[in-house]
């Protein structure tokens, strides 16, 4: 789960494979789930549904990539950058 001041952001699903997003996270959401990961908080993701939909299809995905994930085989990639 990402939190922001307590509000609940994006739930991140067992394994990193699939993000469901809240109501309450109309901000841009995706730069502070790229510094969890950088940070060591998050395991490394590779995102490949938000929301129930294929990364491909949500809106989501652009501002993912303009976060810095990157483009996997799976679906958009983000690796802890610590190792």
């Amino acid at each position: 789960m990402l939190l922001v001041d307590g509000i609940p952001w994006v739930y991140i699903e067992r394994g990193g494979t699939s993000l469901a997003t809240f109501e309450s996270s109309s901000v841009d959401w995706a730069p502070a789930l790229a510094a969890a990961v950088d940070a060591g908080s998050l395991g490394d993701l590779e995102i490949g549904s938000i929301d129930g939909e294929p990364i491909g299809e949500s809106a989501c995905s652009e501002d993912l990539i303009a976060a810095g994930f990157t483009r996997g085989y799976k679906g958009l990639v983000r690796r802890h950058r610590g190792r």
